[in-house]
């Protein structure tokens, strides 16, 4: 079913320590779980069990929006082999 899940405290631990979140909300240098839940006290974040409709990507996207304009796209990340990445918007 396509519906988003709530972050558990894991997965925002694990957000929390790609670079890019990191640099884009302007975390300190602390451990991934205070990291994790600083970064769960600042912004809106789900996770989807994302399938494409053809060949391509199967596994989680997780969707980040920080309380700016409504109209700025949220941050979107993907499981790759080397962890999750940020996906650039076109």
């Amino acid at each position: 079913m396509n519906k988003p899940y709530e972050l558990t405290a894991q997965e925002w631990g694990e957000v929390a320590a790609v670079r890019d979140v990191v640099e884009g909300w302007g975390l300190d240098d602390d451990a991934e779980e205070v990291r994790g839940a600083l970064l769960a006290s600042l912004v809106y974040g789900v996770r989807f069990d994302y399938v494409t409709d053809g060949p391509g990507y199967a596994g989680s996207l997780y969707l980040l929006k920080g309380g700016g304009a409504p109209e700025i796209p949220p941050m979107a990340l993907v499981e790759t082999d080397d962890g999750l990445r940020v996906v650039e918007w076109d």
